[in-house]
């Protein structure tokens, strides 16, 4: 059965399916704000594809955009895509299509040489689930797009029209085009399905294994399918095996082709090693390595550009271009990050920089100058450990990190190392500093908090058992009276004589961040809580019941002044610890708090529920940033608290690992483990304005600005508005709004 729940004017083609299929599709057009907003770093590349007409020019999808380079490696444009989830080329002219998580399909247009507008000439919503493929017929008239939840789909992007072709119902892992655009050829799970487009009649064949790589090379008459323990199996167009061999020892998690068919690059997760290999004959197939492309990690993605002349291979933080006839490395693709796990602003009070920004990428610590689009300073680990966490002093003269079991402060002027404080036993998981800059408290997976005196080496004093389990947060109270701490539950403690003041718990299985309010009379927190009688949900870490991701205000009488729920959040165990997820404004008036968890985790999990007949959103899921008003301790009770100043940041690629406001309140900024730091000004939130998306390289900064209000492409759609219960000071968010 067929339901098209809203038209809007575009035409949707009648056809004939199978009985077996049942296909759910909504189009309505595409409606978005503009704000301004900074995307500091390119984040990791998570897809790759040559341009069809040009061996010299490639596309790399990441967390920041979509990026346009040349072979010489010089980024020509980025492309402000969000967090695509898939792109593919127009076989004939300068035109990219994107898939996004949130269902839409955006085209953009440029001119030869990768000179791209950075406005989309169209933006249409194609379905409710993330678009995961998206890719031109040969002839470039029409588009197929398979979703999140199994539907394939043709869209002829000139007339606007929607032709559901297959619903599979489970996850698509790769589709590709018959040559002459007569048939689709569908990868999933264990099952490669052949399309007949004029009859729709369905062709399949069972895998030994599951397959998540596919290839339908234009001048060869077969299909190549990455396989189960590192097997790749050549089928000829009908769907008869021809050939198998052994290319890796794991899954084939990534191959492509030359469009003669007569070379093939590969790639597994679980390899550092990409190989690319000849077929020599198509009748009495043989095939042989040509070369090994060596890589210090894991290969996410290979890609053969048309002529067979270059691949690029891409790894966590780098895209690499390699000679296919000499096997030779050509150039490194620079410019990407690695994680972000924290940041920290400087503090305003008498620095002439007011706009810088610490954030620390796995071992090392990068000073940015916001204003400018600058990095300052790179500090590195002494014993290339990462780091948990960062945190500038109050007067902005020194910058506090831990990493390992180690707490260390760093000159902020000149980076330098100017003492090292040993004596955690564990790792240490957040660092504070007290008011007047002259002492540190840090929290350990030990359980002991540490106080620390900038003059010395051995701590002050040591709270034992501070906690049962780990200390995964502490925060210095701006009076400098008492710290509060969290781990199961807040606990604060008297900063003179390091008793136990009091304790709040509210069926609390983790609080991953707690911070004072500016004038020290509240408390907001980030808590993992237990929902009485749920179910035990899948990636929940091993938590029981049903775990909602909330923030909650407290008054130092333990009273909830306001809370914000977002249920079925997970967490992926490197990213547990994150204490720097809420944030106070400077004045107290604003909230800025983190919620979702990795988008896969996110989409498996949507994918899961909803099988399960349970009414959930991919925004519900899907890591992005709040910014919420708060005022005072009194006016927490009133209409306006808790409603959300700005639409939601968004577009991480990975959850979100720290925000926090500027100093003069002007902006928000948010950094996540997808290697981005993203900033939003808030003081011109309801203006139309320009995108400007930074992008730092080796070479220097590259500014690539978006001239147009239509660029600030928003990556979810719009979520729901917070809606004030009049009957009660808190603040639910996850009541629809009327």
């Amino acid at each position: 059965m067929l339901s098209y729940l809203r038209t809007s004017g575009y035409a949707v083609s009648s056809l004939r399916i199978p009985v077996a299929l049942a296909v759910s599709l909504v189009i309505v057009p595409q409606t978005c704000g503009a704000r301004q907003e900074s995307v500091i770093g390119l984040g990791g590349p998570s897809d790759l594809r040559w341009n069809p007409m040009s061996s010299a020019v490639i596309g790399v999808s990441s967390s920041a955009g979509l990026q346009i380079w040349d072979a010489n490696g010089t980024l020509m444009r980025l492309l402000p895509a969000g967090n695509p989830a898939s792109f593919g080329w127009h076989p004939s002219r300068w035109e990219i299509a994107v898939g996004t998580l949130d269902g839409r399909i955006l085209v953009f247009r440029g001119l030869s040489g990768g000179s791209f507008d950075v406005d989309p000439i169209m933006a249409r919503q194609v379905a409710e689930s993330p678009v995961t493929h998206v890719s031109y017929d040969p002839t470039g008239r029409s588009l197929v797009f398979a979703t999140e939840d199994g539907v394939v789909a043709l869209f002829e992007t000139a007339a606007g029209r929607i032709t559901p072709v297959l619903d599979l119902e489970t996850t698509v892992q790769d589709i590709a085009w018959s040559p002459h655009a007569e048939s689709i050829a569908v990868l999933s799970g264990k099952e490669i399905c052949l399309i007949a487009l004029e009859t729709l009649e369905v062709r399949s064949v069972r895998l030994p294994g599951p397959g998540l790589a596919l290839s339908w090379p234009a001048g060869a008459m077969m299909i190549i399918v990455g396989g189960y323990n590192g097997t790749v199996h050549l089928f000829d167009q009908a769907l008869n095996p021809l050939f198998a061999f052994k290319a890796h020892e794991s899954l084939v998690t990534s191959l492509d082709s030359s469009s003669d068919g007569r070379l093939l690059v590969s790639s597994s997760m679980h390899d550092p090693v990409a190989k690319v290999w000849e077929i020599t004959s198509t009748s009495n197939i043989e095939v042989r390595e040509l070369f090994q492309m060596p890589h210090d990690g894991p290969v996410h993605g290979v890609s053969m550009s048309w002529d067979g002349r270059r691949v690029a291979t891409s790894t966590t933080d780098k895209v690499v271009l390699w000679n296919v006839q000499s096997g030779a490395m050509e150039r490194i693709l620079t410019g990407y990050t690695r994680p972000v796990s924290c940041a920290s602003w400087q503090p305003l009070q008498g620095q002439a920089y007011p706009q810088r920004l610490v954030a620390a990428l796995e071992d090392e610590l990068w000073i940015w100058d916001t204003s400018s689009a600058t990095r300052l300073l790179r500090i590195k680990e002494p014993n290339d450990r990462p780091f948990a966490c960062v945190e500038w002093s109050p007067d902005g003269t020194r910058i506090a990190s831990a990493s390992g079991s180690t707490v260390v402060i760093w000159s902020a002027e000149t980076g330098l190392l100017e003492r090292t404080l040993i004596g955690h036993e564990g790792k240490v998981l957040s660092v504070t500093w007290s008011p007047d800059s002259q002492r540190i408290a840090s929290g350990s997976r030990d359980g002991t908090i540490m106080i620390w005196d900038i003059r010395g080496s051995t701590p002050l004093h040591v709270i034992y058992a501070a906690h049962p389990y780990e200390v995964v947060c502490v925060d210095w109270s701006p009076r400098g009276d008492c710290i509060a701490s969290s781990s199961h539950s807040i606990r604060l403690w008297d900063a003179g004589s390091y008793r136990l003041l009091a304790e709040i718990t509210c069926d609390m299985m983790r609080v991953q961040s707690v911070q004072w309010s500016p004038d020290g009379s509240m408390l907001a927190a980030c808590v993992v809580e237990a929902v009485p009688g749920g179910t035990t949900v899948p990636g929940s870490i091993g938590l029981t019941g049903r775990p909602n991701a909330t923030v909650m205000v407290f008054s130092l009488s333990q009273e909830i002044l306001a809370k914000w729920s977002f249920p079925w959040m997970f967490w992926l165990p490197d990213e547990l610890y994150c204490p720097g997820t809420v944030a106070w404004s400077p004045d107290g008036s604003l909230l800025a708090f983190a919620t979702g968890a990795h988008p896969a985790e996110a989409l498996h999990t949507l994918s899961y529920w909803r099988k399960k007949g349970v009414d959930l959103s991919i925004e519900q899921t899907l890591p992005m940033v709040r910014v919420v008003t708060v005022g005072s301790l009194k006016s927490l009770q009133d209409s306006s608290a808790g409603k959300e100043l700005v639409d939601p940041i968004s577009g991480f690629g990975a959850p979100v690992s720290w925000v926090g406001f500027s100093p003069d309140g002007s902006r928000v900024a948010a950094a996540s483990w997808d290697g981005t730091i993203r900033t939003i000004d808030l003081s011109e939130k309801w203006n139309l304005l320009v995108l400007v998306v930074c992008v730092f390289t080796t070479g220097g900064v590259c500014l690539v600005h978006c001239p147009s209000p239509g660029s600030a492409l928003r990556f979810v759609g719009r979520v729901k508005l917070i809606r004030q219960r009049r009957h009660s000071p808190v603040c639910d968010m996850t009541q629809r709004p009327s």
